[in-house]
């Protein structure tokens, strides 16, 4: 009877349809340095409390707010401050650790004030006007197939307290000055809502990377107390304020446009994932990316330059990953094109660009 039972018996396993997304911060410095016409329009530092990003389908034609539940339905709860709906958190493509500390994706009792009801506090600023603003590698999320036309950025949950979630210091300032920014629309600590490059058509299986480019040209302005408006003005874009410190000077500051670029990874020669990648290589190009983690992974001694003793280490990285299709095509001498006994990164893939061994 019980042998009976056994066979006719059935386990169903239902698997969950996902893609992977990474994401990561993009700081396009060239575009920066050159959309500055004067020494004042850019900010020397730029911080933000980013608690986490989220992909959304698409806006309500009627609230405008962002839509995480594919064919248009919007719950109420992805509208309203201090509670996450489960369509939201399924979307979630970066999460400060600081507010998931236990890894379990659930990030519901985190925000930036009122300790008394969020257990989770952020207190760490993610600095925007860094080379590499990034604090941390990309960490992998899951997310429902779909179609999505938006990046929501989230700054606070609640924030009761009203604490500040952006700071700025430029031009003649000597402190950083921060501020809170809400948008009019409930659920205003998710603010800052970005479309993407193009529309994002995710299937199951799919791994993509998500690169949030922007660069701070024309985002701070100083100027005379009530000199007449020297640039474009906007009440809902700009935030004004004078110091102490400079009490004659008024300054000016807007947050960067994002472009948020999503890129399908290859399957082909992408050996190193976004977890072992340098901090700094991130948003370079696909091969300049692997050749960085190429470089660190025989930087034995971590002091970022290829001795003649660690070259070996670099060849046999490159011949097992189909870089070189010889042991002879890198030798010491043609990689320490400076000849100071070292090999840099830069040399590195200057010898790949003119001589593309493969």
């Amino acid at each position: 009877m019980s042998l009976s039972i056994w066979l006719t018996s059935r386990v169903t396993i239902e698997t969950l349809e996902a893609a992977t997304v990474y994401a990561q911060l993009c700081h396009n410095v060239s575009a920066t340095h050159s959309a500055t016409n004067e020494s004042a329009d850019v900010p020397i530092s730029l911080q933000v409390k980013l608690l986490a990003i989220y992909l959304a389908h698409d806006l309500d034609p009627v609230t405008n707010a962002p839509m995480y539940e594919p064919h248009g339905a919007t719950s109420q709860r992805d509208m309203r401050e201090g509670q996450l709906s489960l369509a939201q958190a399924e979307r979630r493509v970066w999460t400060h650790p600081e507010c998931d500390p236990d890894g379990d994706g659930w990030m519901g009792d985190c925000d930036v004030s009122a300790k008394w009801k969020y257990r989770q506090q952020l207190e760490d600023w993610l600095e925007m006007s860094q080379v590499n603003p990034n604090p941390f590698n990309p960490v992998q999320h899951k997310v429902p197939p779909g179609d999505f036309r938006l990046l929501v950025l989230q700054v606070c949950l609640e924030n009761i307290y009203n604490a500040s979630t952006f700071a700025v210091r430029g031009g003649q300032m000597k402190q950083s000055r921060s501020w809170r920014q809400h948008g009019a629309l409930p659920g205003s600590c998710f603010l800052m809502t970005r479309p993407l490059e193009r529309p994002l058509s995710l299937q199951h299986g799919d791994d993509v990377v998500l690169s949030l480019w922007y660069n701070l040209g024309d985002t701070f302005r100083e100027r005379p107390l009530g000199e007449a408006q020297q640039f474009s003005w906007s009440a809902d874009e700009w935030w004004c304020f004078n110091s102490t410190e400079t009490p004659r000077t008024e300054h000016c500051v807007r947050l960067p446009a994002i472009q948020p670029v999503a890129r399908k990874r290859e399957k082909v020669r992408e050996t190193f994932p976004l977890s072992a990648m340098p901090l700094d290589a991130l948003c370079l190009p696909l091969e300049e990316q692997q050749l960085a983690a190429h470089y660190q992974n025989a930087d034995s001694d971590g002091n970022k330059k290829i001795s003649e003793e660690e070259v070996g280490h670099l060849r046999e990285g490159l011949l097992q990953d189909g870089w070189i299709s010889h042991p002879e095509a890198v030798t010491f001498s043609k990689l320490d094109a400076s000849g100071d006994q070292t090999i840099s990164r830069g040399e590195l893939w200057n010898w790949f660009s003119r001589s593309r061994p493969i």
